[in-house]
């Protein structure tokens, strides 16, 4: 069943603001290696925010980097380190919009100015973090407390393998030496490979704050060292090689009143990944739940991960897709997905899996880093069923009922566009008591002859938690009428656009 609402022209009456931006516009004596960022006055629409309408420029040349947006936030990560002592100007066009029905812009391109920190001066402040704890193997790392006069301690004293974060601290009064600016303690840190002696890492430790007496350095571990700090280069971040069962020396070296060392001793560990259903049997047309803990894919310890093509769902080699797998937050190395289990329409990539009564649903991922040291397949399986029999009365309180779509509404039903301009469309799916469907792809279908009046972005895209995405539409300079079709299982809703000439053109 279609049900459509009728609104007769779509007219954006508003924009959005940036409300901050982080460096500060006139900042100077920012660290080389941050990101920049703005935030907004409302959430954003994630695929406008591109290295298009998101810009960094500095020192004669546009820099590059990748852009990312979370709720009113919007990230650009530079590929590389900045430029030490240059003036970088970031931009963001009014092409970044809202995510909300207006679709609304900037009302013009923002723009703000900021200086990085000149060469030897200051290096940014490692924040430490937290141990993975939810993992069958994971062992959770004391806190080491430095004595008030000098001492080193770890942010963690077991590292897996492949990804990890480890933040070195010493407390030294002795050496700040600078009044007016962070010291930097040259090649202070040594962090000695037991396993393979040839492949030790160096690191400066840089003072968290002026006249703080308190340096850090940042230690990760891979397959391979690599990265830190020489008599002629300064880093205060690199990689350690780790193996299975090894062990690392973390050394400070202290030159003041008198030469001294002090050493922690870091573990290095795999990790033996879990993959697990939510239930032991599903529903037909409900949602199957799967949550994946494997540390070691945990490669960013500041943001939230995505994992597109590891994880797997069949009830035979012939009928299989794949599942998108989101981390649960920054540095838990705990990822969840789901999958419709639907009995007819064929089965679709990310969104369902068609299956019959009796069926089993069997879900694998390859933990390639392990204790094993080879490839281990982790499996978990669970059985489809028409109905669940009644269970004795428990005092854990209900799982929701999952809605199912049934009815697609459309923000609106005839649009009317003059050449050039475009507007947005909003698409609603709910089941039939209008309760909104989350997680279902919605596509975009447009007649060729059509196709020379309007296009169409993105080409399809997933409902939010409100059952809702954003369609922007725009005309071409062809003019007439164009239908657009929306279609989502095996419901459609269909726009009439009419694209018109401006009044200067008539």
């Amino acid at each position: 069943m279609v049900e459509v609402v009728e609104v007769v022209e779509v007219v954006e009456t508003s924009y959005i603001t940036v409300s901050s931006t982080s460096p500060s516009s006139g900042a100077t004596g920012v660290a080389v290696n941050t990101t920049i960022s703005a935030t907004f006055s409302d959430t954003l629409n994630g695929s406008t925010l591109t290295t298009d309408t998101f810009k960094v420029t500095g020192g004669g040349s546009t820099l590059k980097g990748s852009v990312s947006a979370s709720g009113n936030k919007a990230t650009f990560t530079p590929s590389t380190k900045l430029a030490y002592n240059t003036t970088y100007t970031a931009t963001i066009t009014t092409g970044a919009k809202a995510a909300g029905a207006a679709g609304t812009s900037l009302s013009s391109n923002y723009s703000w100015s900021f200086t990085t920190v000149s060469a030897g001066v200051s290096t940014p402040t490692p924040t430490a973090i937290a141990t993975v704890t939810l993992t069958p193997t994971a062992i959770p790392s004391p806190t080491a407390t430095p004595s008030a006069a000098v001492g080193l301690s770890l942010s963690k004293y077991t590292a897996y393998l492949s990804g990890d974060t480890i933040v070195a601290t010493v407390i030294d009064a002795d050496r700040n030496t600078g009044a007016t600016s962070e010291d930097t303690l040259t090649t202070a840190i040594k962090i000695e490979n037991t396993s393979d002696l040839t492949k030790n890492l160096f690191l400066d430790l840089i003072e968290n704050g002026v006249n703080s007496g308190t340096f850090l350095a940042t230690i990760k571990t891979g397959t391979t060292t690599t990265g830190g700090a020489t008599s002629s280069i300064r880093a205060n971040s690199g990689t350690i090689k780790a193996t299975q069962g090894g062990t690392a020396t973390v050394i400070y070296t202290d030159t003041t009143p008198i030469v001294s060392t002090l050493t922690k001793t870091l573990l290095l560990s795999s990790f033996n990944a879990a993959l697990v259903f939510d239930a032991d049997a599903y529903v037909l047309n409900s949602y199957a739940r799967i949550t994946l803990a494997d540390a070691e894919r945990n490669t960013n310890h500041t943001e939230a991960e995505s994992l597109l093509s590891d994880v797997f769902i069949e009830t035979s080699s012939f009928n299989i897709t794949r599942t998108r797998m989101i981390e649960t937050g920054s540095d838990t190395g705990i990822f969840v997905g789901s999958i419709r289990i639907v009995s007819g329409g064929g089965t679709l990539e990310y969104d369902r899996i068609q299956a019959s009564e009796g069926d089993t649903l069997r879900t694998t991922y390859i933990d390639e880093i392990n204790t094993t040291d080879s490839l281990r397949v982790v499996t978990d399986s669970a059985v489809v069923v028409v109905s669940v029999s009644p269970t004795p009365v428990v005092t854990a309180t209900p799982t929701p009922a999952v809605c199912v779509a049934e009815k697609i509404k459309l923000s609106s039903k005839n649009l009317k566009l003059k050449r050039n301009k475009s507007a947005n469309v909003t698409i609603t799916v709910t089941d039939t008591e209008d309760c909104p469907v989350e997680g279902t792809t919605v596509e975009v279908n447009i007649q060729k002859s059509d196709r020379k009046r309007v296009s169409v972005s993105p080409s399809s895209a997933v409902t939010n938690a409100d059952g809702q995405v954003v369609f922007t539409i725009k005309a071409k300079k062809e003019t007439g009428k164009a239908r657009i079709t929306f279609e989502t299982n095996d419901l459609q809703g269909r726009l009439i656009v009419k694209v018109t000439k401006s009044k200067k053109e008539k």
